[in-house]
């Protein structure tokens, strides 16, 4: 009897733990449809043409930069907007008026859709309390994240504020109806709804669909 009351006291922990581990895991949302290399693309009688400058979107290779992949072809129709997409986008003046080196219009990449609540958590974006699961999801510096990146960069060429900015934080918001949340793929180089706040449908000029042929 003792011994049949040790294994089944065993069976019965083992199966608490089991459980416990299954409702600990993260919950994750994830996007495997946007690529991460813009594609080279024609233009139409509904695109047109922009020199981007700035490096707010760079993951390591000068993305979006047109000094070294030419101009972004921007698509004047702007669709049902979807997590990932990368719009063209008017900053409200107020922001414009308080930073006059700011680009505008400028990029950003499409995160938070409407009707769900977006936080970032150690780094990390969660919508609705899953984990975003995307190469855009978390804070990058040249293209790596926080365990690549201690890995592979010396101390000495660590950015000072390194351990700061990929633990970066910020608190719940849900997006409203026709209004997107953006973020730029690097964080630290950029404004985003970080700083702008929801972005209304009113101010985008266009999806970008890659870089001119």
């Amino acid at each position: 009897m003792k011994k049949n009351y040790v294994v089944i006291s065993l069976l019965v922990a083992i199966i608490v733990i089991v459980v416990f581990i299954t409702f600990q895991k993260e919950k994750v949302l994830a996007d495997t449809t946007t690529p991460e290399k813009l594609p080279t693309v024609e233009q139409t009688v509904d695109t047109y043409l922009v020199e981007w400058l700035f490096d707010t979107m760079d993951r390591g290779n000068h993305d979006f930069e047109s000094h070294e992949h030419g101009k972004l072809v921007i698509s004047e129709n702007i669709p049902t907007l979807q997590r990932g997409m990368v719009v063209y986008y008017e900053i409200a003046s107020q922001f414009t008026q308080e930073n006059a080196n700011l680009a505008n219009p400028t990029l950003g990449r499409v995160v938070g859709l409407p009707g769900e609540t977006l936080e970032i958590k150690k780094g990390k974006v969660y919508i609705d309390g899953q984990r975003l699961d995307a190469f855009y999801g978390e804070a990058t510096q040249f293209g790596m994240n926080k365990e690549q990146y201690f890995q592979e960069v010396a101390p000495e060429k660590r950015m000072n504020h390194a351990e700061k900015y990929f633990n970066e934080s910020m608190p719940a918001i849900t997006v409203e109806d026709n209004t997107v949340f953006v973020l730029v793929d690097c964080w630290w180089r950029g404004h985003d709804s970080r700083y702008f706040g929801l972005i209304p449908m009113e101010a985008m000029q266009g999806i970008v669909l890659g870089y001119e042929e």
